[in-house]
């Protein structure tokens, strides 16, 4: 292996080669896919890899991708092996539409699930991480970019188009690097790392991971949480929980009245909904990211502290998620502190809260993107009531990117049946609901 060697121009294989030891590489079996995985060894120590194959589909994660993902995740639980993510992808693969989506709910579960248990997980970042690639390399604990490196959850011609010139010229590619380029990310300092665009420099960045891991346990949850409100903070944004003074708009309101017809007690600041309510089976926690705005980084850490909060004062008691939210925020100023960094942190913090709170999401109005994910991941139950509007991303993005598409059937039964939603109920049937929000383990 040559030291000029460029990591970033290399397929999904080559890439792989580079990393483990000669001839150690064993693919896993399955359907094809643009993932290619499978165990190895690495400086004689085993592991699982899986590479992205961005001349597929941009790399992008469809429902087999998914698969080949949750068979490395698996194996990796099963054996004891860490898992090493070489992430080329543009994100969810938006042909797929729904099905996609709720492949990659599964995907992100397990992801989660694996992180909880111990697994140890390492993102190598040769060149594109987008949308839900990018949270996938923040599932893990540590990243390793180069100078090649674009990592977002929005790309820049969808910032661009949803935000205008003003937030990216997308044409403007020192602009685009200064806002999400390797250097960039890694000035934030943490598990963010910068070696050479060489298959050697990645290489030897793997072992340098791979030996620290047999001595170092990843950052506590709180010291992340902690390091994320003081990386908002460095840019002047001081997010602001909702208190009971801050009164519920009327019409969200009434919703609420309908859904908890015992009566609630909630604070609504910019979106973002904290409180108790009653139910006939008696108090639960109420956290909601409301009002139909994307969501940004603020708010996603909102609501982790909101989750933190509520499972320290309340252990064991339910809480319940209310999305009506049309995806994550494409604005520069949540790329610039790395919203994917929030989004995922979020789906961490609720997928730890559910070990002493159950955990129901119900989603009111719109669903879509990496907010999504964040919050239906970690969920033990996804509900949604009728006539929800729930999609990969909101349609001008997906315009974007594919240009005139055909009208995808949204209805309850297909939602069902990808496994998006694991209910679709009335307010009413919500509101008579209450034993089950307490249970464990029933969609």
């Amino acid at each position: 292996m040559e030291s000029a060697t460029t990591f970033s121009a290399m397929g999904p294989r080559e890439r792989i080669e580079a990393l483990v030891d000669a001839g150690s590489f064993a693919p896993l079996p399955g359907i094809a896919s643009a993932v290619l995985a499978g165990p190895a060894c690495v400086g004689g120590e085993p592991a699982v890899l899986a590479a992205f194959d961005a001349t597929d589909a941009g790399g992008s994660i469809g429902w087999r991708e998914a698969e080949q993902l949750i068979a490395a995740c698996e194996l990796c639980q099963r054996e004891g092996w860490p898992l090493l993510l070489v992430i080329d992808s543009a994100g969810a693969r938006l042909t797929e539409g729904l099905r996609a989506l709720g492949a990659f709910r599964r995907l992100y579960r397990r992801v989660l699930a694996l992180a909880a248990v111990g697994g140890r997980l390492l993102a190598l970042l040769p060149r594109h991480a987008f949308g839900g690639a990018s949270m996938l390399a923040f599932a893990c604990e540590r990243r390793i970019y180069s100078e090649r490196t674009l990592l977002a959850m929005s790309g820049p011609t969808i910032i661009e188009a949803l935000g205008g010139r003003d937030q990216l010229d997308a044409r403007d590619r020192d602009a685009v690097r200064k806002l999400m380029g390797g250097k960039s990310r890694c000035r934030h300092g943490g598990e963010e790392q910068r070696v050479a665009d060489s298959a050697l420099a990645f290489r030897e960045a793997t072992l340098r991971w791979m030996e620290q891991i047999k001595k170092q346990t990843p950052p506590p949850l709180d010291q992340r949480h902690g390091d994320l409100q003081a990386r908002l903070a460095a840019f002047g944004r001081e997010p602001v929980p909702p208190s009971p003074a801050d009164p519920v708009p009327r019409a969200l309101a009434r919703r609420l009245e309908v859904l908890f017809p015992r009566g609630y007690c909630a604070g609504f600041r910019d979106g973002v909904l904290w409180g108790t309510a009653a139910t006939d089976a008696g108090p639960v926690g109420l956290l909601g990211l409301l009002g139909g705005e994307p969501v940004g980084a603020c708010r996603a850490w909102l609501l982790a502290e909101g989750a933190l909060a509520f499972s320290h004062a309340h252990p064991a008691l339910p809480l319940v998620l209310l999305m009506d939210a049309p995806g994550h925020a494409a604005r520069s100023a949540d790329e610039q502190v790395i919203l994917s960094a929030y989004l995922a942190h979020l789906a961490q913090v609720l997928h730890h809260v559910k070990e002493r709170c159950p955990l129901t999401l119900l989603v009111t109005g719109a669903a879509a993107g990496g907010i999504y994910v964040s919050l239906a991941c970690p969920a033990e139950r996804v509900w949604a009531l009728p006539r929800t509007c729930i999609m990969e991303l909101p349609p001008r993005a997906v315009a974007q990117v594919l240009g005139a598409a055909e009208e995808e059937d949204r209805s309850s039964a297909r939602l069902l049946a990808l496994g998006v939603v694991d209910r679709v109920l009335s307010a009413d049937e919500f509101a008579r609901a209450g034993r089950t929000l307490f249970d464990r383990g029933l969609p």
